[in-house]
């Protein structure tokens, strides 16, 4: 009943205003209507939510109206419902809503219909934040005693470390190896190893490992100083201190843990003269001994050399090619080329090593690393951006590592969008309705739509009306109409609230309804606007977390949070860290820092790390699990990731020098951390005397236990062997480790301390005499390591050099701060080369790589890193209208006649010039002109020429009032200079034209239509004039103005005039001589003009008048709009000049006129 009584109310309106129906036919109508109305008022109304006061509670609440008992008579029943999959209601009130995505199946939900997320994967769900529109924020979390962190929308990777296992860590700790689990994954079980402890090599799963150690990797030098072979005959860690050297056949001796004192056969003349061969990597050899004079000394292997006779030899090892202890070489070649690098050794001395490095091989690039394979890219773009080039687009390898091929992609240049790999995008897509158009469109409550998204159709887009109402508009809002009886005709509620209306039923009076538009969401209102809000972090726009390529917060397994979720508040989003990360770092628009400290203890975890260790967390974001590292403290030294370390400590780091003050070798012989005090001074061969903490008493036989002989050893810390009592003379001094050197008889030998190379207290190894080599400062940085003078008395001075391409000073003692500029290798820089662009790299930081720019050359501007850019010329100001009163010449000069050029070019001035107020002369006979000002003109003249490059100038001169001028221009490189003459107030300007710079300036003075210019400088483009005029022999110049870089201007004349080679310049006025000038000054050699007449305020100026090349100047017309120029000029109203003087060149005038108004 009530729908009906509605329905003829609303006809009746209508039929009123349609037909214009009278008052009589209105009255009966309207009786009618308060009939049924009286009727309706009589039955109550069924259904409560008809009641609009009751729909909106729910509907402002974005929840539906309910009566669950319609047929119920009573009152008060009707409950607000929650939107699908939230779930909750209220009775007679709006409905608190929640929805649980962990237990709720729907899309967003972790339970859908083919499962449940989380449980399936043996994992719990939590939902952090039940809010009814708060969707996407559930997470799976790991079951108890694994590690791991929560993920939003996904299983989260659990792990489970076998090492935390105490059974298995003590297996490997009691052999002082470590526990190792490489694969921490719930389902990888039984793959925990011991692992060797540095330098040992050697794994076991489930079991103690069987180390590896070769000591002749350390001690390698050693024996090579002497021309002998390095060999550890038990290579295990469980066997130390027993390599020894060991003489090249065919000599015979051996030594344990030093050089061996080598014997030769009888009658082998190296028995005598192999001391000549003491060079590193050489060895005397007698190829005859039945023949005299003919050793020679020969490189041994590994090293490599010619051989000399009766002569040291030259000895290099090349550490790519030959096989040693230090060397790249393995089984099918070496470390490098197994790679697919190449090696290359950058020093071959004899004594040289781990100096090798692998280099990437082209169309790679990469930073070389001494003694270990490159890291390599392989950018693809460097050899195929110019097909994206060629189609104005970018070229973007995705994944730049070498064994990537075929994944280079041209992209669309931005605001276009567009990606292909492999060739170039056929065509560039654009929708305008991304951009401001949407803003035009959506002011007007309207929608816009892009019909031709290819990115050369443009200007296409199209409002279109929303709602029930119809139209659209190319480029511009649509003109909306509506259907009769439509009452969103006219409505301006919901356009005002950026909403659009809808008219569900026209025959239905008061039923219109305000609509949110997307991406705001809520539901309608009948009668007023709608409540909308705008979620940016589940719905898909422009300023939302996700603008169509996925939420940026969810891709970070973060939570998305919209602070504001009113449609008019946008860019308000936020990530926050989570789940269960105890972290509260949140960052608007973007990612969050989220960081974890594995090292921090908590309850799973209480103590990461033993008391004795630190521990450091490498990588704390949160979904980097178990890669903290424990490390001993110092001096223990010793590491362990996931798990306490394995600590040793030499004591021999801090003692050794007690040791060697006496020639002697300091030992620890046990390094446990528990064992300490126990280090030992041993005495060199022949003696092994030792003593526990302390210097040992050596005993020396032979010739060496002679004091005098001693001394000659231990004063250079060498030590000294007899090698046979019974033979007189053939004592010698003997290097002691690390010091390396053949042994010399009855002297010195020539020790050597390579400190990049060996272990010692001032040593680049960072093992520092621990009898280890666990790395060196140098080559640990990825640099070079070189010991400039290796005199055992002079020690801590080796040096840390970058590796090239890289570069950075070297530095003593210390890493080198290297840099890497990409753009100093050819095949970066030259895909900026190629289209004329600048190659910059940002970041010169070594390990910064990928970061470099195509940069546009001055004056455009634009950039692109790692490809070519997209330029864009400075945008220049839009030409100004002229003035009503602008005189325009009717006539275009284009004559250009052949004078000397009166305009030298000078380079840029640097400096706005400041001009002072224009001066007029004051002039008495025979005495020199004074200088008086006048004031400062208040307009501006805007001549401004048509100037293109080969095409003459043509000119249109404005003079607009009000504007300051400048007498000379500002001319700073890509700005446009402004040269503005001397001018009187409302007076048109002298002609002075604007320069642009690149384009030939005119300096075309005021012309009489149809008569040749007279002076028309010629002029270099992009050179700005230096003002200097033509001048005639013996006379001096009229105008001639510094105008240098940084000084400003002094004189710009406004009368140029024609001057004939011995002939006295014709300038305006004429002058008679022996009668006083009416307004010209002296000017003498030294003086420059002012040339600058008084002009009467609202009078034309009196300009420069017409010349022509050889003939007398026809005075100074008057010219305003449309009047032609008069053969006088007007000095004042109606008051023809009175005084036209001649000037005789070198003689003063000799009359000053009184020029004013009137006068």
């Amino acid at each position: 009943a009530t729908v009906s009584v509605l329905y003829w109310k609303r006809l009746l309106q209508e039929n009123i205003k349609r037909r214009g129906v009278g008052e009589k036919m209105t009255t009966k109508w309207l009786t009618i209507t308060v009939i049924i109305m009286s009727f309706v008022r009589g039955t109550k109304s069924i259904d409560e939510c008809l009641d609009a006061m009751n729909s909106d509670v729910c509907s402002l609440a974005q929840q539906t109206c309910s009566d669950p008992t319609p047929g119920d008579p009573a009152a008060g029943d009707w409950t607000c419902v929650c939107p699908s999959p939230s779930t909750g209601t209220g009775m007679a009130m709006a409905a608190t809503c929640t929805l649980n995505e962990c237990t709720t199946t729907c899309s967003s939900c972790a339970k859908t219909m083919t499962g449940d997320i989380c449980s399936d994967a043996g994992q719990t769900c939590v939902d952090q934040d039940q809010a009814w529109d708060s969707t996407g924020n559930w997470a799976c979390l790991c079951p108890p005693g694994t590690d791991g962190k929560a993920s939003y929308i996904s299983p989260a990777i659990c792990a489970k470390n076998e090492c935390e296992d105490q059974v298995n860590y003590d297996i490997c700790f009691a052999k002082h190896q470590l526990c190792d689990d490489p694969n921490h994954l719930v389902t990888s079980t039984d793959d925990w190893k011991c692992v060797c402890a540095d330098p040992g090599v050697g794994s076991a799963v489930k079991a103690v490992a069987v180390c590896a150690f070769d000591e002749c990797v350390d001690k390698f030098a050693v024996c090579a100083s002497a021309g002998q072979a390095c060999v550890d005959p038990t290579p295990t860690l469980d066997s130390l201190r027993d390599w020894k050297c060991v003489c090249e056949s065919p000599s015979t001796g051996e030594e344990v843990g030093s050089v061996a004192i080598c014997t030769y056969p009888a009658g082998d003349e190296c028995a005598t003269q192999s001391g000549v061969c003491n060079g590193p990597g050489q060895v005397c050899v007698d190829t005859d001994t039945t023949t005299p004079n003919n050793w020679e000394c020969q490189c041994a292997a590994p090293f490599n050399g010619t051989s000399v006779l009766m002569a040291a030899a030259s000895c290099e090892l090349d550490e790519c090619t030959a096989d040693c202890v230090t060397c790249a070489k393995t089984m099918s070649g070496n470390i490098c080329t197994d790679a697919g690098q190449d090696c290359y050794d950058i020093n071959k001395g004899a004594l040289s090593l781990n100096d090798w490095q692998c280099s990437c091989r082209a169309p790679e690039a990469g930073t070389s690393q001494p003694d270990a394979v490159a890291v390599c890219t392989m950018d693809e773009c460097t050899q195929n951006a110019q097909v994206c080039i060629a189609a104005d687009q970018i070229c973007v390898d995705v994944d730049p590592s070498p064994g990537s091929i075929g994944d280079w992609e041209c992209r669309c240049k931005s605001p276009t969008s567009g990606v292909r790999t492999g060739s170039a995008v056929p065509t560039c897509t654009y929708d305008e309705c991304t951009g401001p158009a949407k803003q035009v469109c959506g002011a007007e409550g309207q929608d816009c739509i892009d019909p031709n998204k290819d990115a050369a159709s443009v200007d296409d887009w199209q409002c279109w009306c929303t709602g029930t109402a119809n139209g659209n508009a190319v480029a511009a809002p649509a003109n909306c109409t509506f259907s009769m009886g439509d009452e969103c005709d006219g409505n301006t509620i919901c356009k005002n609230a950026n909403q659009q209306c809808i008219d569900p039923d026209f025959s239905i009076p008061d039923n219109w309804q305000c609509s949110c538009m997307a991406p705001s969401t809520g539901s309608p209102a009948t009668g007023k606007a709608a409540s909308c809000e705008l979620n940016e972090c589940s719905a898909i726009c422009d300023s939302c977390a996700d603008k169509g390529a996925g939420n940026v917060c969810t891709a970070e397994h973060q939570l998305c949070i919209d602070t504001n979720k009113s449609p008019s508040s946008t860019a308000d989003w936020e990530c926050h860290c989570g789940p269960l990360t105890t972290l509260t770092n949140s960052n608007a628009l973007g990612p969050a820092l989220c960081e974890i400290d594995e090292c921090v203890p908590t309850p799973a975890r209480p103590n990461p790390c033993p008391a004795d260790q630190d521990c450091v967390d490498p990588d704390k974001h949160p979904y980097s699990m178990t890669d903290w590292i424990c490390t001993c403290k110092s001096p223990a030294i010793g590491s362990g990731v996931a798990v306490p370390a394995v600590c040793t400590l030499d004591e021999c780091i801090a003692n050794a020098y007690i040791c060697s003050a006496a020639s002697q070798v300091c030992d620890d012989p046990n390094k446990d951390v528990s064992s300490t005090d126990d280090w030992e001074c041993i005495c060199q061969t022949p003696g092994q005397e030792k003593a526990t903490m302390s210097q040992a008493v050596c005993i020396y036989d032979g010739e060496c236990s002679d004091v005098n002989n001693l001394i000659v050893c231990s004063q250079k810390g060498q030590t000294c062997r007899d090698p046979d009592n019974m033979v007189m003379g053939d004592w010698m001094c003997v290097c002691i480790p690390p010091q390396t050197g053949s042994p010399a008889v009855g002297v010195a030998a020539d020790c050597k301390l390579d400190e990049c190379i060996h272990q010692c207290n001032t040593c680049a190894d960072t093992a520092h005499s621990s009898g280890h080599s666990y790395g060196n400062t140098c080559t640990d940085a990825g640099q070079v390591c070189n010991d400039p003078n290796q005199s055992p008395s002079k020690t801590s001075d080796w040096v840390c050099s970058c590796i090239p391409p890289a570069t950075g000073s070297p530095v003593t003692n210390g890493v080198a701060t290297c840099i890497l500029d990409e753009c100093a290798v050819m095949s970066t820089s030259s895909v900026c080369d190629s289209i004329h662009q600048t190659c910059v790299d940002r970041n010169t930081a070594i390990d910064s790589l990928g970061d470099w720019e195509c940069v546009c050359q001055l004056p455009w501007f634009g950039s692109q890193q790692a490809a070519n850019a997209t330029c864009e010329l400075t945008p220049t100001p839009a030409p100004k209208t002229p003035a009503p009163d602008t005189l325009v010449p009717t006539a275009v000069p284009t004559l250009v006649p052949t004078l000397a050029p009166t305009f030298v070019p000078t380079p840029l001035p640097t400096a706005t010039p400041t001009f002072p107020p224009t001066v007029v002369p004051t002039m008495n006979p025979a005495t020199p002109p004074t200088i008086a000002p006048t004031a400062v003109p208040t307009a501006v003249p805007t001549l401004t020429p048509t100037m293109k490059p080969g095409v003459p100038p043509t000119i249109a001169p404005t003079a607009v009032p009000t504007a300051i001028p400048t007498v000379v221009p500002t001319m700073t490189p890509g700005v446009p200079p402004t040269l503005v003459p001397t001018m009187t107030p409302g007076v048109p300007p002298t002609a002075v034209p604007t320069m642009t710079p690149g384009v030939p300036p005119t300096a075309v003075p005021t012309m009489k239509p149809g008569v040749p210019p007279t002076i028309v400088p010629t002029m270099t483009p992009g050179v700005p004039p230096t003002a200097t005029p033509t001048m005639t022999p013996g006379v001096p110049p009229t105008a001639v103005p510094t105008m240098g870089p940084g000084v400003p201007p002094t004189i710009v004349p406004t009368i140029v005039p024609t001057m004939t080679p011995g002939v006295p310049p014709t300038a305006t006025p004429t002058m008679t001589p022996g009668v006083p000038p009416t307004a010209v000054p002296t000017m003498g050699p030294g003086v420059p003009p002012t040339i600058v007449p008084t002009m009467t305020p609202g009078v034309p100026p009196t300009a420069t008048p017409t010349m022509t090349p050889g003939v007398p100047p026809t005075a100074t017309p008057t010219m305003g709009p449309g009047v032609p120029p008069t053969a006088v000029p007007t000095m004042g109203p109606g008051v023809p000049p009175t005084i036209v003087p001649t000037m005789t060149p070198g003689v003063p005038p000799t009359a000053t006129p009184t020029m004013g108004p009137g006068v």
